[in-house]
């Protein structure tokens, strides 16, 4: 199911945003549903505010930080059972920077930074996720937007 809240500021800067593919492997997140948040940020100011976040810190302060940051960020969540692929999407939208949150059972980080526009594959494995490029001659044609 594809949630998405808040909205991005008229002052941001519009660019081309990435193409994504998600592969959650049959033993993803110890066989259990993945909860993954894409954070679009509009306000450069608020990068560093999410960039010193683990994903455990962020799910535990997501509702209070959508609350005071409704302007400046927009966030896309998602719930990912294992053992699934879902389709290249292209995120529209203008963002400053972008983050993404999955919520494993396992210690860990589990967020990185977007920092590139290009197509890209998150692939969420049993104790984490890898992100990595798409080569091109894999990149489809077309492309379902996530609004």
């Amino acid at each position: 199911m594809l949630v998405s809240h808040g909205a991005a500021a008229d002052a941001a800067r519009c660019g081309r945003a990435p193409t994504i593919k998600i592969i959650a492997e049959s033993n993803s997140n110890a066989n259990s549903a993945t909860a993954v948040d894409f954070v679009f940020i509009a306000d450069k100011a608020v990068l560093p505010l999410l960039d010193g976040l683990t994903a455990a810190d962020y799910f535990a302060r997501k509702d209070a930080l959508q609350a005071s940051l409704v302007n400046s960020i927009h966030v896309v969540s998602l719930e990912i059972p294992p053992a699934i692929i879902l389709e290249p999407k292209r995120v529209r939208g203008c963002f400053a920077g972008a983050f993404i949150f999955a919520n494993y059972l396992s210690p860990g980080a589990h967020r990185l930074a977007i920092t590139s526009a290009s197509p890209a594959e998150l692939r969420l494995g049993p104790y984490n996720f890898t992100w990595s490029p798409i080569p091109p001659r894999d990149n489809p044609a077309k492309h379902r937007s996530i609004p």
